[in-house]
This record gives structure tokens, sequence and C-alpha cells, in this order.
């Protein structure tokens, strides 16, 4: 058994506790080997194939390498180690690590490591996480997080991912003379890295290891280590005997006909309570098909869908087009109002094609299956 209190930390460990405190003391205190899931060995296998990848254009000192990610993706796909991954995912896992190695380029003048093991104490606790790959350029740095997740999130959401927020505290603890961090998540399923919206500060660094001793301290404090279903079951190398999903029931049957008005108050407990369970069961769905994709079914799937369109910086079109500047400013224009203004001028879109940065986004729901059950 590990003892807590001498535990070495990282921002897998505590987002565990924060999922199920039952599930953390089982892995990092006991010391029991689960069943891994397939959403688990497909992300670790596609991060050994992009670190051995990124390993070898180090070595080469090459900036890309394309041609070399097709074996280095047989070397690893086929190891005894990757049992958990069907045969049949191969030609998925190829084509996005060969997208990967087609669009990253290392700029050695600022290339600062990958696959780096960073540490830094938080109040007497060691804390360690490790950086996919990051550069510094001066007193700023960016830190880049491979995801093999199916939804994506918001430069907004990016600012203050957990995760990330403790990477770029690990920045700050390693590089000292540094002002910024900007953090990315390179979304390997959809070819798309996205940035957070603002840099990371000194000042939120200091906030994350604020945040991150008093996650700790709760650890350590915990007693009981309840089983707390939720999102992480969909994911969970415990599901299998766990005890809480064991005793789930569903939801039961609409009531009789109102005639009374206690009958009435009952129906609106029920309600409130159906429209809580929807909302939770939702989540849990969404949970499960951004690890195993989506789900379909009577001619309906719940599942992510792309979206790409194009956004314009209000500042870099009134550099390009001074003699605009005013007005834009007098009417307040956003970044959304000039796309829409694009859309609807073909003329103008034409002018903002240069300026133009492609946007992609994700949202999952349920929508109609084309051509299915259609009359």
């Amino acid at each position: 058994m590990t003892d807590p209190e001498k535990m070495v930390y990282s921002p897998s460990r505590i987002k565990l506790f924060a999922s199920c405190p039952a599930a953390f003391k089982r892995h990092y205190i006991d010391g029991e080997v689960g069943v891994t899931c397939a959403p688990f060995f497909y992300g670790s296998l596609v991060h050994a194939i992009a670190h051995t990848y990124n390993r070898q254009c180090v070595l080469k000192r090459v900036p890309a390498d394309p041609g070399a990610m097709p074996e280095i993706v047989n070397a690893h796909f086929w190891s005894t180690d990757q049992t958990g991954i069907p045969a049949d995912e191969y030609q998925s896992v190829l084509d996005l690590c060969v997208r990967l190695a087609a669009r990253q380029v290392i700029d050695y003048e600022t290339f600062a490591g990958a696959e780096d093991r960073m540490h830094m104490r938080v109040n007497g606790y060691g804390f360690q996480g490790i950086v996919d790959i990051h550069w510094i350029d001066g007193p700023f740095a960016v830190v880049r997080d491979y995801k093999t997740q199916r939804n994506m999130l918001t430069p907004a959401e990016l600012v203050n991912d957990f995760k990330m927020r403790c990477y770029a505290a690990l920045e700050f603890a390693s590089f000292p003379h540094l002002e910024g961090v900007w953090v990315e998540h390179d979304y390997l399923r959809w070819g798309a890295v996205r940035r957070s919206e603002r840099m990371l500060t000194k000042e939120d660094a200091d906030r994350t290891k604020e945040e991150i001793w008093q996650r700790i301290e709760r650890i350590i404090g915990e007693l009981e280590y309840p089983y707390t279903p939720g999102d992480w079951c969909a994911v969970c190398e415990y599901k299998r005997d766990c005890p809480r999903l064991a005793e789930a029931e569903k939801c039961g049957p609409f009531p009789d006909p109102i005639t009374t008005a206690d009958q009435a108050r009952a129906v609106l407990d029920e309600l409130v309570a159906l429209g809580l369970a929807t909302t939770d069961r939702k989540t849990a769905l969404k949970a499960w098909v951004n690890g195993y994709g989506a789900v379909r079914g009577n001619g309906y799937e719940f599942g992510p869908r792309e979206s790409r369109g194009v956004e314009y910086d209000v500042a870099r079109v009134m550099a390009a087009f001074p003699e605009a500047a005013e007005a834009l400013a007098a009417l307040r224009v956003d970044k959304r109002g000039l796309a829409a203004l694009a859309k609807a001028d073909d003329e103008l879109a034409k002018r903002l094609e240069e300026i133009a940065v492609e946007t992609v986004t994700t949202r999952t729901d349920l929508h109609k299956i084309k051509g299915e059950n259609d009359e």
C-alpha cells in the first residue's frame, strides 16, 4: 500500500480522486490492477507512437519526418503490449498518426522538449506531470497536450482546465524567467489544435498551486473513499465489480391521472427528479461516447459532430482596412459580427480571406441519421 502523505501527486491522480475516491484508493493506494478500457489503450498507444516519432525527429534534427510514421505505428501497434486494441483499429491509428506527422513541425529555435516529466513541490508535497511537447520563446512558453478524445474544449474552457493549469504551473516552476504560458490541446482525431483564449500568468500558477494543495489535503483527510458514480464510470477499470453500479436503479413509471393537489405536487416532484435524472444520463452518455464513439439506434445517433467555419480577428481587420476601422469600432463589431458580415457578402469574404482563421468545433448531441427511417 502507498501512504497518501508520501505519494507523488499528478493531475491525473487528483482528478481521479475527484471523480471517484474508491477508484483512486484501489488504483493508487492499494495498487490493484483493474481492467483497462479500450479508450485508455487507444490513448496510451497513440501517445507512445507520438513520443517515439518526436524522439526520432529530434535525434535526426529534422523539423518533421512523415515518412517514418508508418513504420513507427507498425512497431507499436503489433507489439504484445497492445492486446487491448482490436486489429481493425489499425487503419484508424495509422491515419491519425500520419496526419499528426504531416502537420506538426518542430522549431528547434524554441523547442523545449517532448514527453518531459516535470516536478515541483507544493507545500511540501511532491507533484509531477508529463508534458507531451512544449516550446519556449523568450519569456513565453507553449504547452501542448495530445488528445484522442472526441469532444473538444473551447478556448475559454482550456484556460480553466485543471490538467492544463497544472502543466502551466510546472512550466513556471521549471523556468522561473517565464512571464506567460499558452496551453493547447491537439485533438488528433480531428486534426485540430486549440489554444487557450489567453496566456496563463504567474498569478494563475500560484492559484493553481493553492488548489493543488487543498485537493491533496482532502485526499489525505479522506477516511471512507466512497464509490461515486458519474462520468468516470464509462472508462473505470473497476466498473465490473463496483457495488454502486450494481445497485443502480432505473426511473420508475409515470403516476396515474392527477385528481388531488397532493398528487399534483407528487407529479411535480417526479418531473423535477426525472429532469435531473435525464440530465445526468445525458452527461453519462457523453462520457461514454467521448471514449468509445457514437451510439446508434432506431434511426438516431448520439455522438459528436464536427463543424468547420472561419473567424476574423477584429484588430487585424482594422489594421488591414484602416478606412473601415472607425466604423467597425463605432458599431462595436466583434469576431462573430465580422463572420456574419462576410457570410452575407461574398466580396467582403474574398477580401478577408488572408485574415480568416479556420475554426473547428464539435458538439455531442442526438441527431437523426440521414437516410434511415425516412418516409
